[in-house]
């Protein structure tokens, strides 16, 4: 089954015309390590002093005041349009509700910066010696809700490599203006008026649908993108990497009218540091030096036993910064599970975000766009869910990027609970003369487990066992019992009524799929087999490689 979610007709057609407009932005060039700037270092955090209107088409849209801090050792440069270096501002809203951590809000327009006040509140006193275009190191700047929410100077967030922070000026949305002046001047590089129809047009808008929910918790999030601003180069950073600070939450409260904070800010992406109950992980694109070619991937999960031998598998994926995109999520799970309920959620970029594919792939459930620009987008949440008859153990989950960039991998691995533990299945069948014996599995047949054993259990002290196994779980019945064709048996000793049998699983991802069946047999005299022995329960073990 396929299940897509989207945030509402109106949001999506409000995306829709913002990708229509966008002008691509400059690819990742191969020397892009070499042209970070050394020391810098911008941070950006919420601030409060929220500002909402709208309120169209049960629609409103919602800003909230922000702050930067120079917390490097270079100035910042902070240019208006028509320069291109400058810092732009996005904004995010998100809940929280029964596991699952989803952005609410649409993939808005971002603050294009044009100056700096230089003030001092970052802590620690503002070294000063900034001009209007520069943000000086420890000092602040604050942009108010309503000047983050005005429409002068937001463009598309699809204009902005988030790894670099490029932006071209010649032909954006900025550059051909709202409407369209048309040519030439729509490509000169010069500003041209922006005047968009409809109130909520390129602004952060929220359904009234997705607030107010009983039991759910809201966040907001603010992103600072700086020209040049490099992440640093350590692979194992696990997201505390220099591009952290870039991102701030604050808990709020969100209703048709009004925003208030309840919480203190954090930095780090919202994903990371709010999915309460989850394991959060992240990964960027590095190159086999160590330098990173492309942004992070933050992914949480939250896995739920649903009681009846299944569990419930929830994934949230926020691209901080890849310009690569998210365009494919693959997920390992036990060659022999099934899966079911399978579905997505994710901000509509364009008009056939729905068209992605979910399908099995050998040992992989596979979430697919079907182009490059219906791929997920940096400053976006998306959410993946299914379930299955398979228990979480720990695996790594695969992002494929829709844009490769040079001497990059095309592909990002992060460690996450994946659906590859198939317990013993018992299939019954045991026969004795007052009890048969019972045949336990010590441990999964995950791939490899050399501590694996089986326990049989109500055998008599000093009688002959045997472990008998197949292959194919052949099996026929015979005097009442069901008994396994073996085409292998090995002997076993009894002691307290238990036996025992080490039967280490090799490290053989090729056995992946494949079931071992087993079962004990003891001699008794008098038994129900002919009157010469008796039988546990037959065990099917499924083979998993993790």
């Amino acid at each position: 089954m396929r299940t897509f979610l989207q945030v509402s007709a109106t949001a999506v057609a409000l995306s829709a015309a913002a990708l229509a407009q966008c002008n691509p932005p400059p690819a990742t060039p191969n020397n892009a390590p070499s042209q970070f700037v050394n020391g810098l270092d911008i941070a950006g955090y919420v601030t409060g002093g929220w500002t909402d209107g709208g309120n169209t088409g049960g629609m409103s849209y919602y800003s909230m005041q922000t702050t930067a801090c120079n917390f490097g050792t270079v100035l910042g440069t902070w240019l208006p349009a028509p320069n291109e270096n400058h810092p732009t501002i996005g904004q995010m809203y998100c809940r929280l509700h029964n596991g699952r951590f989803e952005q609410i809000s649409n993939w808005s327009h971002l603050k294009h910066s044009f100056g700096s006040t230089n003030s001092n509140g970052c802590g620690g006193g503002c070294q000063g010696g900034a001009t209007f275009n520069q943000l000086g190191i420890n000092c602040s700047d604050t942009y108010s809700a309503s000047r983050n929410a005005s429409r002068s100077y937001l463009g598309p967030a699809c204009e902005v490599n988030p790894f670099t922070g490029e932006w071209e000026m010649t032909g954006s949305y900025i550059d051909r203006g709202d409407p369209d002046v048309g040519f030439p001047q729509n490509q000169d590089g010069n500003p041209s008026p922006l005047n968009p129809s409809g109130v909520l047009t390129n602004r952060c808008v929220i359904p009234h649908s997705k607030i107010g929910t009983p039991g759910a918790t809201y966040f907001a999030m603010v992103h600072y993108t700086h020209r040049w601003e490099g992440p640093g180069s350590d692979p194992g950073s696990n997201g505390q990497d220099n591009k952290w600070n870039n991102n701030n939450s604050r808990q709020v409260t969100i209703s048709p009218t009004f925003v208030n904070d309840t919480s203190s800010h954090v930095y780090g992406s919202v994903l990371a540091t709010r999915y309460t109950g989850a394991r959060v992980e992240s990964g960027a694109n590095y190159d086999g030096a160590g330098n990173p070619r492309d942004g992070r991937f933050f992914v949480g999960s939250v896995v739920t036993n649903n009681g009846d031998g299944t569990w419930h598998y929830e994934y949230a994926i926020h691209n901080r910064d890849n310009h690569g995109r998210n365009a494919e999520f693959r997920i390992p799970i036990c060659a022999g599970a099934t899966h079911s309920g399978a579905g997505m959620k994710a901000v509509n970029v364009n008009g056939d975000y729905s068209n992605w594919s979910i399908t099995r792939q050998g040992d992989e459930i596979v979430f697919s766009s079907p182009n490059q620009d219906s791929a997920q987008p940096w400053n976006t949440i998306a959410n993946f869910w299914f379930d299955a008859d398979a228990a979480p153990d720990d695996g790594d989950v695969t992002i494929v990027q829709g844009i490769i960039n040079p001497s990059a991998n095309g592909s990002i691995t992060i460690a996450q609970d994946v659906p590859a533990i198939q317990a013993a299945i018992n299939l019954g069948g045991g026969c004795g003369i007052a009890s048969p014996p019972v045949l336990n599995a010590n441990g999964v047949g995950t791939l490899p487990n050399p501590t694996f054993s089986l326990t049989v259990n109500n055998v008599s002290n000093g009688a002959p066992v045997a472990l008998h196994l197949n292959f194919n779980g052949n099996s026929f019945p015979f005097a009442g019992c069901t008994v396994l064709n073996p085409e292998a048996a090995i002997p076993g000793t009894v002691s307290g009524g238990s036996s025992t049998w080490a039967f280490p699983l090799p490290n053989d991802p090729t056995a992946a799929g494949f079931s071992i069946t087993f079962q004990a047999a003891e001699a008794q005299v008098g038994g129900s087999v002919l009157g010469l022995a008796d039988l546990s329960n037959i065990l099917e073990v499924p083979l998993c490689y993790n």
